[in-house]
């Protein structure tokens, strides 16, 4: 079947284009980057109905970290491509590539533009990454412009006079600013710990406590607030935990009548729920793989035995971190009686 005259013209016109690029490849593989743009370009203006060539273009643009061009080249291709039939997967390889680019410019709210207006011509795993990756580098760059110590107390302050007037809500926004500009103060933590207990919401309460106490263990506010979500929480066991760590803590003992005294209420609260119904506390035990798992451990045994006829030994074997755990635990089950 012949052509007519005019689809004559135009297919030699696009094999003419096509050798055009052909030759441009072989000169971009031996790193003849000029004499393969010079084709590229040469492809296009023979026949600018096909935006591979502007593509072509662009990789060599890339390559020579000539990135604004590439980028400029890239976006021309793809404006073009709503008049010009472009398949969609080439089209998305000119986008990503003009993402790549702003990347190396350092323009990542750009690259990420480009990453996602590749994606929605052609999925692409890697390009996928690529917009996760460079969404988490921008989201940490605009966190670090924000941080200001300075604007941090002035928030933590203003949350101060929040808390003091009863404004507990107010004030968890005032700390939550106060710790965006300034994360590594734990007093911007404590303190929201603080409002969120009087908010009686001692997930969150804990959560903050353990960020302060990440960044200086010595600090006691936070200990004590740390006790206080999980007495809330009725966790009573891992209360004492906690306040043996905050004991350990404070090495001064400055605090430790203070911590005594909350360690009194807990082992108080213990008391009470054991007496309230002392089968199910027998059961509770029973059904506890944990505390039986302390309580068939041979050092646990001789530990138990010892304290039996010498209650202070148990005091001084309470110095040992993870023997305190199992011991808070034993009390905390009604194991261990306490008073």
């Amino acid at each position: 079947m012949e052509l007519d005259p005019e689809a004559q013209a135009e297919l030699e016109k696009k094999q003419a284009a096509d050798a055009l690029k052909a030759r441009g490849t072989e000169a971009y593989k031996s790193r003849d980057f000029a004499t393969a743009l010079s084709l590229y370009k040469q492809a296009w203006d023979t026949y600018p109905k096909d935006v591979a060539y502007l593509g072509n273009q662009s990789a060599v643009h890339f390559e020579t970290g000539d990135f604004e061009e590439c980028i400029r080249v890239c976006l021309q291709a793809a404006d073009l491509s709503t008049e010009i039939r472009t398949d969609y997967a080439l089209l998305a390889r000119i986008l990503a590539r003009a993402g790549n680019a702003a990347l190396k410019l350092d323009r990542l709210e750009d690259a990420i533009e480009y990453f996602k207006r590749a994606q929605t011509n052609s999925r692409n795993r890697q390009v996928a990454i690529q917009i996760q990756e460079t969404t988490k580098k921008l989201e940490k760059r605009r966190a670090e412009a924000y941080l200001s110590p300075e604007i941090s107390d002035q928030e933590r302050e203003r949350g101060n006079a929040l808390f003091k007037d009863s404004k507990f809500k107010e004030s968890v926004d005032a700390y939550s600013e106060a710790i965006k500009r300034n994360p590594k103060d734990p007093r911007n933590w404590s303190n929201r710990a603080a409002s969120f207990i009087k908010l009686m919401a001692p997930n969150e309460a804990l959560r903050d406590c353990e960020e302060a106490l990440k960044l200086d263990p010595t600090f006691m506010r936070a200990h004590q607030r740390k006790v206080n979500a999980l007495m809330m929480m009725k966790k009573e066991a891992d209360a004492l935990t906690a306040i043996s760590e905050a004991m350990q803590a404070d090495t001064s003992g400055a605090s430790h009548p203070q911590f005594m005294q909350l360690r009194m209420q807990a082992l108080t609260e213990i008391n009470r729920q054991s007496q309230a119904d002392p089968e199910a506390v027998k059961q509770r035990i029973a059904n506890d793989p944990e505390i039986q798992g302390i309580l068939n451990d041979p050092t646990m045994q001789l530990i138990l035995q010892q304290a039996s006829t010498d209650p202070a030994a148990l005091h001084e074997h309470m110095k040992n971190p993870t023997v305190a755990n199992k011991i808070n635990k034993l009390i905390a089950a009604g194991v261990i009686r306490t008073g």
